[in-house]
């Protein structure tokens, strides 16, 4: 009878263990994915595709060697088009490069992406109707219109190596002339770094002939999350919702703190320099490549949901530094922002066109 009872008590045992196991699991691998994201209530607005995709300036040529250097001029540019596309017998071509500059030379508008940003993705963006022959451009690197010609449109894929004429009908373009004289008559001129140093420096940089700023002091504040006393900042523990108890940390020499959960599967790396990086093991496999607006959608919802730029009421502005197609050998893309130093110098009016195209012409 004994025997008996200390069986019975054995196998109640081992069903507790059992279940706390499988309670600890379900737990631990379902919950933060379910929680993953804030609620809406928490959660700041999605970045919008037309607010984000934007060039990095707009360079007017006067025809002489100048330039006017701006931010503004590019919804001109894109409202012409799309009246400029609206008549639906559009065709494009490949051009030689020494035609493009020619052309280009001319009292001309240009507007200028510095990062990855496909052609086709702009026209959606921008409701610019189907153009045949566009699939033969790849990257918008720049787009523009000359005074040379009405008719026609220009397009510069950097990567490729390639530029392209869209030709149409006159009569649409013409407010890029207005826009041209106009920067002519307000902007601070520019010439190309070569005017300044010699013709044998090769870079395209456009550099203003006077700089005039007011420079201050900012505040800043380095985000250090090992100093942090309970460990790590709200913005960390949100990306793990309420079972932070289960996380991992690991501190490095460099400053730098990782946390972990569930083996790898939820990692969020928080950079000595104030950076968060979140990764997540995707149980999918053999995923189709997203769609380049399909993956920014995807990335904006996220940063909204964790109130990536509201928080504290702060102010910055985030816009397009950099894309990397298929980082790291997986697919999707990697869209990348400013450094911290350099948004909050922008939010406070500290970086201008003059200071960007310095910058510009010490870093080509």
């Amino acid at each position: 009878m004994k025997a008996a009872v200390e069986h019975i008590k054995s196998a109640i045992l081992v069903v507790l263990l059992l279940s706390t196991i499988l309670l600890l699991y379900f737990y631990w691998d379902s919950k933060p994915f379910q929680n993953l994201m804030r609620d809406e209530a928490h959660a700041g607005a999605a970045l919008s595709p037309a607010a984000m995709f934007r060039p990095d300036r707009v360079e007017t040529c006067f025809g002489n060697g100048a330039y006017a250097v701006s931010g503004a001029g590019f919804d001109t540019i894109m409202d012409c088009f799309r009246e400029f596309a609206a008549v639906r017998n559009l065709s494009i071509e490949e051009i030689p490069e020494s035609r493009y500059d020619e052309v280009m030379a001319w009292p001309s508008i240009n507007a200028v992406f510095d990062y990855y940003v496909p052609f086709s993705a702009i026209c959606e963006i921008y409701g610019i109707d189907r153009i045949a022959g566009a699939d033969s451009v790849d990257a918008l690197s720049a787009i523009g219109y000359s005074s040379l010609y009405d008719d026609r449109i220009y397009v510069f894929d950097d990567a490729g190596g390639r530029h392209f004429r869209i030709l149409g009908s006159g009569g649409a373009l013409g407010p890029l002339s207005d826009a041209i004289a106009e920067a002519e008559a307000g902007g601070v001129t520019h010439f190309a770094l070569g005017t300044y140093v010699g013709e044998d420096v090769k870079s395209g940089a456009l550099c203003p002939i006077h700089v005039d700023n007011d420079i201050r002091d900012i505040p800043f504040l380095k985000e250090d999350f090992s100093a942090e006393s309970e460990g790590a900042a709200a913005s960390v523990r949100s990306f793990f919702s309420d079972n932070f108890d289960f996380v991992r940390r690991i501190e490095e020499e460099s400053g730098t703190v990782i946390y972990m959960y569930g083996y790898g599967k939820i990692v969020v790396v928080a950079g000595s320099d104030g950076t968060l990086e979140f990764r997540r093991e995707d149980d999918e496999r053999g995923a189709a490549q997203l769609r380049y607006l399909d993956a920014f959608e995807r990335a904006s919802s996220f940063l909204a949901a964790h109130d990536a730029f509201g928080a504290d009421g702060g102010a910055l502005t985030p816009y397009m530094k950099e894309v990397i197609p298929n980082p790291d050998g997986k697919r999707g893309f990697r869209f990348v922002g400013p450094t911290t130093m350099y948004a909050l110098m922008q939010s406070a009016g500290l970086v201008d066109d003059h200071v960007e195209g310095c910058w510009r012409a010490a870093t080509q």
